[in-house]
């Protein structure tokens, strides 16, 4: 791992700085952020375990930590995406692989887990749809649920890390099917509302893939892209900010609220030279 530390730190190596902390007992919230309390975790840990007590996350740091949890660390490690499952990908649908990892570098948020669970977010906003969807009047369920449960997208609605799961929980304790269809998922935050569109008998179905692995992120997202409909096409000489720009461009009014929720898939990016790819289930 990289040596980090407070204000920088990418989102993969301070999440699982935070996952390795809370395992040694230390109260941080895991929400890939290396702020004033993951650094006061860190200090306290380096103090009580013999290192220098810098805040730093360095070699030495590291080591003790996965020395701690062997366990966690395999585990944890299991979950993510490899090169070779960007190969096999890549071979399985005839793509080039810097195509799959334009897509997968441009529109994943670094992790898609938190520790060992899917990075969610919970959206309030399409909580409310769905409850109508599902002959349930939001406005009665309201009072106490202002945080989970409101018409419009509020971006200050947000808490990250494993807090996203409490949020989901109390929804869930209203309407099950809708809350797990109202957050996002994984590496590309694929709305669970999709589940169908992705061949999934059901939301819970997609959410037991969302919690196997990083690989199952990156299938979907190719496939919801698929289903979707989505044609862009983009000239080679397109830098990746570029790409990004016009892949969100063509998502219509959510592109700009939270990242990936309807899908990117190489076709965005190589046009129509990438075979079709349908739901496999």
């Amino acid at each position: 791992m990289n040596e980090i530390k407070r204000g920088l730190a990418p989102v993969r190596e301070a999440t699982t700085l935070q996952a390795f902390l809370l395992a040694s007992g230390y109260d941080v919230n895991p929400d890939g952020t290396f702020g004033p309390g993951t650094e006061a975790a860190l200090v306290k840990f380096q103090r009580e375990h013999g290192l220098i007590a810098d805040g730093v996350a360095g070699e030495k740091t590291w080591t003790t930590l996965f020395s701690l949890h062997p366990d966690l660390l395999a585990k944890m490690s299991a979950l993510w995406l490899s090169q070779q499952d960007i190969d096999d990908f890549a071979a399985r649908l005839d793509l080039e692989v810097p195509l799959v990892r334009t897509v997968y570098g441009v529109e994943s948020g670094g992790s898609g887990f938190v520790g060992t669970k899917a990075k969610i977010l919970f959206e309030g906003h399409v909580f409310w749809s769905e409850l109508e969807a599902a002959g349930i009047d939001p406005r009665s369920r309201v009072a106490g649920n202002e945080d989970i449960l409101f018409p419009k997208w509020n971006p200050k609605s947000y808490v990250g890390g494993l807090a996203e799961y409490a949020r989901l929980e109390r929804a869930i304790a209203i309407a099950e099917a809708p809350a797990l269809r109202s957050a996002s998922w994984g590496l590309f935050q694929i709305l669970g509302l999709h589940a169908e569109s992705l061949g999934f008998t059901n939301v819970r179905a997609f959410v037991d893939a969302m919690q196997s692995r990083e690989a199952a992120h990156l299938a979907e997202n190719f496939d919801l892209a698929e289903a979707g409909g989505q044609r862009q096409r983009l000239p080679p000489a397109h830098g990746l900010g570029d790409v990004r720009k016009e892949i969100l461009d063509g998502l219509g009014p959510h592109g700009g609220e939270h990242r990936a929720h309807v899908g990117v898939t190489v076709r965005d990016v190589a046009g129509d030279a990438a075979p079709h790819v349908r739901p496999r289930r």
